[in-house]
């Protein structure tokens, strides 16, 4: 089996208003490579959350050996500070998928007044 490449680049502003569960929102890019293969997947959307608990929806398209498009969903726990489990699924040229990782997060400090 081909070894994967996989890059998940998530934005997200954090509500800091109730210390106990901050809010936050954002977006993501997640890129998926195939080594040895020109094929591979791009994924984009928001997402959104309460504190540990976060899920994320997107558009998925593909290249290569993936040619075609679709939409993911998936659930987030982050467990220790910038790690998170991810598990969702979604449908790719009409068909289903599932999908589970493990996410490496680092917040980034967004000064806007129009995200909130």
């Amino acid at each position: 089996m081909p070894a994967l490449h996989l890059l998940d680049v998530p934005l997200a502003r954090l509500r800091r208003r109730a210390l106990a569960s901050p809010r936050w929102v954002g977006g993501y890019v997640d890129f998926l490579q195939i080594r040895g293969e020109e094929s591979g997947m791009l994924s984009i959307g928001p997402e959104l959350g309460v504190s540990m608990l976060g899920v994320d929806i997107g558009y998925v398209q593909g290249y290569g050996t993936f040619e075609g498009n679709g939409i993911r969903a998936r659930g987030i726990l982050t467990i220790y500070g910038v790690v998170s489990l991810a598990a969702g699924g979604g449908r790719f040229d009409g068909e289903g998928f599932g999908q589970v990782g493990i996410l490496l997060k680092a917040p980034i400090p967004i000064r806007s007044k129009f995200l909130f």
